[in-house]
Formats: structure tokens, sequence, C-alpha cells
């Protein structure tokens, strides 16, 4: 993957493999040559990006327990509770499921496939990357994907008149390859949002930027409050505000200026945000 690769991809499970496949060799002086991986992402980072990747499915996820669960797991990235209280999170969110599972078959309703995959993108979030993170991606872009789509369907099939019984087969047919249809283009724009998601978080690896301390010392550290506010309040709608301050700053760094002016996403773990905050 070159850099131009990286900066127009659409394919995030490509970008995540490139960050985690792509290898260096380093001299060591008692060991010699050494393999180790040439793309540092902390956890944190990673753990904030299939975060990011579940917010955008809340409205699918079955239960508040299991929506939940997603808060929990990025508090856990951050430090703000530990292994024993995501476990416990955890366990309420399946149960929750569980019960939810009960429910319907009393009623005789079934899980709609995209509710499935929701439920199967909030299982593997909280997880190590040994453990099956990377699924919550595919999870998640499904089910977002395909909860689009069966709304844009019912909605563009209200008020239809009945049809004929001799019409319905081929109606069926019909319905059901539109719906594929539809729910394949939703897909390839949620991907394409995943993508943007990881070079919030991860940057653009392929340079490096430099922060000097007298940006952040500004104005009684100006900079850094506006980035905290943005952080803690998730206001990133104010990005633009800390780009200007950062420039009245002094600063030149035009990679930090245009992501900040940019259109994002923008979600905890920006590259820019860790970057004033010191966070890793």
């Amino acid at each position: 993957m070159t850099e131009q690769d990286w900066l127009s991809s659409t394919f995030p499970e490509h970008m995540y493999f490139f960050l985690h496949d792509s290898t260096t060799n380093w001299k060591s002086r008692w060991l010699g040559w050494l393999g180790m991986q040439r793309y540092h992402v902390s956890e944190r980072k990673w753990r904030l990006f299939v975060c990011a990747c579940c917010y955008g499915i809340l409205h699918v996820i079955p239960t508040e327990e299991s929506r939940q669960i997603v808060v929990e797991a990025e508090r856990y990235a951050e430090g703000m509770i530990g292994e024993d209280e995501l476990n416990a999170a955890i366990a309420v969110s399946m149960e929750s499921c569980e019960r939810e599972s009960r429910r319907r078959r009393e009623l005789g309703l079934s899980w709609q496939r995209f509710e499935v995959e929701a439920i199967n993108a909030v299982g593997r979030v909280h997880r190590t990357e040994a453990a099956g993170r990377f699924g919550t991606l595919r999870a998640a872009a499904e089910a977002r994907a395909g909860a689009a789509a069966w709304q844009a369907f019912v909605h563009s099939t209200e008020g239809a008149e009945p049809p004929r019984p001799s019409a319905i087969p081929a109606l069926v047919l019909d319905a059901q390859e539109r719906l594929e249809s539809m729910r394949l283009e939703e897909l390839r724009v949620e991907r394409a949002r995943q993508a943007a998601l990881l070079r919030d978080v991860v940057g653009n690896p392929f340079r490096s930027v430099t922060l000097k301390p007298t940006w952040q010392a500004w104005n009684d550290g100006c900079v850094v409050l506006i980035a905290q506010e943005i952080y803690s309040e998730r206001a990133f709608d104010r990005m633009p505000i800390l780009a200007d301050a950062l420039e009245d700053a002094g600063c030149d760094a035009a990679d930090i200026l245009a992501h900040c002016r940019g259109p994002g996403p923008h979600v905890r773990g920006c590259w820019v945000i860790d970057l004033l905050l010191g966070k890793q």
C-alpha cells in the first residue's frame, strides 16, 4: 500500500491488515537482524477505532445493555474501568440478548439479519486482536448497511396497492433483488466511512508530525484546553476552532491544520487531539 492508497482507500480491512502486517528489519548489536512491526498503533487506538465503528450501529443493537457495552469498551480502552468491570458489563449484555431471544421466540418473532450482525459486533468490540476483534469491522458494517437498506426499502413500498395474487412471486423476487442491491450500496458507503474513521485515529502512517511545545504553551495552554474540551465533550464540530488557535500559536504543520479543518469524521482517538493531549 502506498501513501496515496492509504489516503484514498475505501477498504478498511486492507488498511487494517496493512498496519498489522507491515514489517521492517532492524539490526541489533547482540541478536543481529530482527523483524519488527513497521507501523505501531497502540492497543488503546485499536479499541477506540472499533468502538467508533460500533457507535454507528447503536440504533440497531436490540437491547440497552448491549448498547452499553460499547460505552464500557471505550471506557476500558481509556483506562477508566478495569477488566472486572468490563467482564461484568459483558455478562449483563449477554444475558439481555438471551432474554430478548426468549421473548421473540415466545411471540413468534425472528431476528433481522442486521440485528444479528449488530449483536456479533458488540460481542467482539471489547476483545483483543487475538480473540477476534477484527470481526467487529465486518459485522458493524453489515449491521449498519442492512438496517439502512431495510429502512429505505420499507419507505419505498409504503402506500403501494396490494398486488394481484398471480404477480406476487415475481414481485417477491424483484423486492429481494432491490433490497440486496440497496444493501450492497449501503455497505460500500459504510466501509468508506470506516476507512475515514481509521485515518482519523491513526493519521498518515507514511508521515511523522512533530508537535512544538511552544504551540501547546501559547496563551496559557489555550490550544490544549480547547483540545481537552473537544475530547471530553465529543465536541468535534469545534475542530476548526482548534485549527485557528493552533495557527495563532504559530503552527505551520499543514497536515495538522488540514485535518482539523477537514470534513471528518472525528472520534475519540483522533490523532491530532491525541497528539496535543499526549495520548498514545
